[in-house]
């Protein structure tokens, strides 16, 4: 299945359509940006969706709305080697296509795998990695460059982690490789030498500090945890959860059923 994505933008401080507005796309609005996007499994459901799109334009016009049509892109989340190609209009104005689309600080591509994201956020913790290391050369206190590094470094590294958490190991490697590099300076800090010959998980032991993967899988359990006893109101996160209820066998007391991947979870770092 192919899913088509139209991001638009208003001016600032101005209010956008009702969701309901659509008669066959849904929606998400944040601020003055608004998402359109559907399921593509023939030309005409990229008809149906061009309709939409003379629908928030006819919209914006009688309601007195400027759209910046320039700023409008097509994405397209599809494996497909041929994705379908429709050529979308917007006040006869052609909107161009994008291979990938920021939201939030976070870099969605056509294949939802986050490469670009994870390869943009990684080169931006290791110039903040340089710049901490340039100004602490005079610190001493382990703890002060533990806060720095929490408050710099790794937030960045966490942030919105479980929307890109990866599943590949050298996705992971690339990530924790920037940590491992923070708990050598901190080990140089202490000893007074570098030294290559000793562990990551030594490392992390040593100065107490738990590895980037280990944090993203508890951010996603908590996720979890919230949604399921209602701390979080997300109601299209709830839904797509399965539970188990047993009609007659007494003895499964499994909460959910067993759901089978091609990924291997539990052992991938």
């Amino acid at each position: 299945m192919e899913k088509q994505l139209i991001r638009s933008g208003m001016q600032e401080n101005q209010s956008l359509v009702d969701k309901d507005s659509f008669a066959y796309s849904k929606c998400l609005l944040f601020a003055d940006d608004l998402k359109l996007f559907s399921s593509m499994n023939s030309n005409l459901d990229a008809v149906l969706l061009q309709n939409d799109l003379d629908c928030l334009f006819k919209w914006c016009t009688v309601n007195k709305l400027h759209l910046n049509i320039e700023k409008c892109r097509i994405l397209s989340y599809t494996r497909k080697s041929q994705p379908l190609n429709h050529v979308y209009k917007i006040n006869d104005l052609v909107l161009s296509c994008s291979d990938s689309v920021t939201d939030l600080c976070t870099i969605f591509d056509t294949k939802l795998d986050f490469s670009q994201h994870i390869n943009s956020m990684v080169s931006k913790a290791y110039r903040r990695l340089g710049i901490l290391k340039r100004r602490t050369r005079e610190f001493l206190s382990e703890i002060a460059l533990k806060v720095l590094y929490y408050a710099h470094v790794r937030s960045s590294l966490e942030y919105c982690s479980i929307i890109w958490d990866p599943n590949y190991r050298n996705k992971i490697e690339i990530i924790e490789r920037i940590q491992n590099n923070f708990l050598r300076y901190l080990l140089y800090k202490k000893n007074g030498i570098y030294l290559q010959d000793i562990s990551s998980s030594c490392l992390r032991d040593m100065f107490n500090i738990p590895s980037l993967c280990s944090r993203r899988d508890v951010s996603c359990v908590l996720l979890f945890y919230k949604v399921i006893n209602g701390s979080i109101d997300c109601t299209d996160i709830l839904s797509a959860i399965n539970f188990s209820l047993p009609a007659r066998s007494l003895r499964n007391r499994g909460s959910f059923p067993n759901v089978y991947s091609r990924f291997n979870y539990i052992d991938r770092f």
